[in-house]
């Protein structure tokens, strides 16, 4: 994640957790720790902490459910296959094809 990325889920996590605080620290400290965790793993995580804990989330929550965020590969070639066939059955260009896989996207 960049800086502003790191900003906006800090930003989510101040709302959902008012006793955490935006701090100038905390928010180099979070971009140093997350800058390899993807954006959108990120607010994915984020969202699934929020719904399922009344405490705010470390950096290492994100880091530990970034593993568990990555698809089986088994699974990911059947949500390909089924997208295509999808996209074929919609009378789409079957050459055309990109499968971009859906994400919570927070805004």
């Amino acid at each position: 994640m960049n800086k502003a990325e790191t900003i906006k889920i800090l930003s989510v996590i101040s709302s959902a957790y008012p006793s955490v605080e935006m701090k100038p620290e905390r928010i180099e400290l979070w971009q140093l720790c997350m800058r390899d965790v993807p954006f959108q793993d990120a607010q994915q995580i984020l969202m699934n902490h929020i719904n399922t804990s009344k405490y705010p989330p470390a950096i290492a929550d994100f880091k530990q459910a970034t593993q568990e965020v990555k698809e089986d590969p088994e699974i990911e070639a059947r949500n390909i296959q089924i997208a295509h066939q999808e996209w074929v059955a919609a009378g789409h260009d079957p050459e055309e094809f990109i499968y971009e896989p859906k994400r919570l996207v927070l805004r």
